[in-house]
């Protein structure tokens, strides 16, 4: 036990002082550390891993020699695709057919038969070369609707 005199000096309640020496602590440290120390040099060495250059490994760089790159992106089969682009039976090309057709579409009635709003779809339809043309409703209440028409 540490001295009462050091302890009193700084009003260190009871419950707070050491049962042991800092010593005896030190000594308890070193053994466990020894133990360490021999299980480590008992335990099998670890393979080196390979060295990166770069950020790709050597094996990597030795297939690229060999004519080995990534694979080409089959070209999309067109007859999976709408005339809009969209692939057929989706979400999109659902819409672009609803706003293609002669008496065109209002977001509230894509939304009814869709679930979906696709408004951006009008976006791309437009950057592909596609008119938009619309055309403002009364709609319910004291606003107004637009009814949208895709054109080529």
């Amino acid at each position: 036990m540490t001295d009462d005199k050091d302890c009193d000096a700084f009003n260190i309640p009871s419950f707070l002082k050491r049962e042991h020496t800092i010593e005896s602590e030190s000594k308890s440290m070193k053994s466990v550390s020894k133990e360490a120390e021999t299980e480590a040099d008992e335990a099998p060495a670890k393979a080196p891993k390979r060295a990166k250059r770069n950020g790709t490994h050597a094996a990597g760089d030795a297939a690229k020699a060999k004519g080995k790159g990534k694979r080409k992106r089959a070209a999309p089969d067109e007859a999976k695709f709408d005339r809009f682009g969209f692939r057929l039976s989706s979400i999109k090309s659902k819409a672009a057919a609803l706003y293609a057709r002669e008496e065109g579409a209002t977001l509230g009635e894509v939304r009814e038969e869709l679930d979906s709003t696709q408004f951006n779809l009008l976006k791309e339809v437009r950057v592909k070369g596609f008119t938009i043309k619309e055309k403002k409703e009364d709609g319910n209440g004291n606003r107004k609707t637009t009814r949208y028409f895709i054109q080529e």
